[in-house]
């Protein structure tokens, strides 16, 4: 039982993975289109709907049809094992993704430092004895 659901949470994370690429792309297109005819496209909705609509929409697809589909038509008896090049390539877009973030966070960091500093004056201190 438990390769079966490692299978399926492993299918599902595809599933996830995919429906979510297609509507970011289609948010992408929507997003240049809708902000170059100037409708609306610079409020805070319509951004935070762009930014969560291809995860809400690729977790309303694994919950709603996916994993019902999977738990009724699925053999569980007999489970497919996957390849270790599925495997690996499934491994190497978080590690990308958390190489990118933290190398941007490193960058904006020193941005901030170097904002800070350059900003910075001693402070005058009262009744000090120098």
């Amino acid at each position: 039982m438990s390769d079966y659901l490692r299978h399926g949470g492993m299918l599902a994370l595809a599933w996830f993975l995919l429906v979510n690429l297609v509507m970011s792309a289609a948010v992408a297109a929507c997003g240049r289109w809708m902000t170059s005819r100037g409708n609306g496209a610079g409020s805070a909705t319509f951004w935070f709907v762009a930014r969560v609509w291809p995860a809400a929409a690729a977790l309303l697809f694994v919950v709603a049809l996916f994993v019902p589909s999977y738990w009724k038509y699925e053999p569980r008896e007999l489970v497919e094992g996957f390849a270790v090049t599925t495997t690996a390539l499934a491994l190497v877009p978080p590690h990308c993704s958390s190489r990118r973030g933290h190398a941007a966070s490193a960058r904006g960091a020193m941005l901030r430092a170097a904002q800070n500093g350059a900003a910075a004056r001693p402070r005058q201190r009262a009744n000090a004895c120098l």
